[in-house]
């Protein structure tokens, strides 16, 4: 018979698989990992569904609703414009205006709200510059909400 804790790490483990292979979508990974534990019995249905309630899942579906809106927007596509306006299109100067900006914006508003408003801008200086966002050296560009502030993505 397995233990509890074997099978919480057998899901954690295939949850992880599933996440790393692009053909599934991370959304339906997410949601079977929270329905094998529920049907296993390791969580409750109050259980299962408590998280949803919590203020940093409801603030990442925000991030993600003015994301999009920026990109709808076109203020996306005309900040990546401008930035690469500035910076001659360099990866090192772009690399510290995007610092510099993640920093300052960091002074005054949460980390959350600096990465719902560059994270559409990278995105779409990605796609101008024809490299994917969260691959090679356009990767850091990516600004994350850390512990203490801004880690790279790489």
């Amino acid at each position: 018979m397995i233990s509890e804790m074997e099978l919480v790490f057998l899901i954690l483990g295939i949850t992880t698989i599933g996440f790393l292979i692009p053909r599934f979508r991370p959304d339906l990974v997410a949601i079977s990992s929270l329905l094998a534990l529920q049907i296993t019995g390791l969580l409750t249905v109050q259980e299962s569904f408590a998280g949803f309630a919590n203020n940093v899942v409801i603030m990442i579906a925000a991030l993600f609703i003015v994301g999009e809106g920026i990109f709808q927007t076109g203020l996306a596509q005309q900040a990546g414009n401008l930035l690469v306006k500035w910076t001659g299109n360099r990866e090192l100067r772009m690399t510290i205006f995007m610092l510099a900006l993640v920093a300052i914006l960091s002074g005054f508003i949460s980390n959350t709200g600096t990465v719902a408003i560059l994270l559409p801008v990278v995105v779409s200086l990605s796609r101008q510059m024809q490299f994917h966002p969260g691959m090679g050296k356009w990767g850091r560009f990516l600004p994350c909400q850390g512990k203490y502030g801004i880690m790279e993505v790489r």
